[in-house]
């Protein structure tokens, strides 16, 4: 049955009204928070001093937030981890274009893009591959080496 938007868009209303009225805060509004203090150049830079790596693994199941979070604490020595043709997350922002890009958006950091899932078969990676829309994955090898999982 297809969600109706107009009452989705309502409960997120009613969700929003009841989460400020009781002075509480969710997951995303922390995220936003700590993205909003990172725009604060003194901020950026003291978590920077104090990190010497960020490493950050499933990267392709990240949100947009996520991904402007990492861009503003930046350093010379983050990688991340992430299956380009596995992201699972659209629903909240996830895209594969995350990995694909992301020598491109941030050059200094280093992407690992994985090549062999151990839990997922390669028919499984196979049917997921076509349908992930990012161009540069359409003719790249997925290697599923799991004989379970998914």
């Amino acid at each position: 049955m297809p969600i109706d938007v107009s009452e989705l868009a309502g409960n997120y209303e009613v969700y929003e009204r009841a989460k400020a009225a009781s002075g509480r805060i969710d997951f995303e509004d922390m995220q936003l928070a700590a993205l909003e203090a990172m725009q604060d150049p003194d901020v950026a830079e003291g978590f920077r001093a104090k990190t010497q790596a960020i490493t950050v693994d499933e990267f392709q199941d990240v949100s947009s937030v996520q991904v402007r979070h990492l861009e503003a604490w930046l350093g010379p020595s983050e990688r991340i981890l992430g299956y380009d043709y596995r992201a699972t997350y659209g629903f909240r922002g996830g895209s594969p274009s995350f990995v694909v890009g992301w020598h491109t958006r941030l050059p200094r950091a280093k992407a690992v893009t994985l090549e062999a899932s151990r839990t997922s078969t390669p028919s499984t990676l196979c049917a997921w591959r076509p349908s992930r829309g990012v161009s540069a994955l359409a003719s790249k090898c997925c290697i599923g080496v799991g004989s379970g999982g998914v």
